[in-house]
């Protein structure tokens, strides 16, 4: 995010997806590697604004930058098998 071409690309992609789903942005804000995006919604909503957010500025960088994604890999505790349990 530190790449003034990526920041500027997330935060219209936020607004982009505010507006088309009707979502009143309240503030967006970053730092080197983060976006927080108030939103006038619940929280459920605002859970599947971000998952957007991540799936369209992911393959956007993937396909830019030949490399990502933008937003690292999510780990999931099924990746990680507990110990002592068969």
């Amino acid at each position: 995010m530190d790449d003034p071409v990526v920041r500027d690309t997330v935060i219209a992609t936020a607004h982009g997806i505010a507006e088309r789903f009707g979502v009143a942005v309240q503030a967006i804000s970053t730092d080197s590697n983060s976006i927080t995006v108030t939103l006038a919604i619940d929280k459920l909503a605002a859970i599947g604004f971000m998952a957007e957010l991540r799936r369209l500025t992911n393959a956007w960088y993937e396909k830019k930058f030949k490399e990502g994604p933008l937003w690292g890999v999510a780990h999931h505790d099924d990746d990680h098998p507990w110990d002592g349990f068969e």
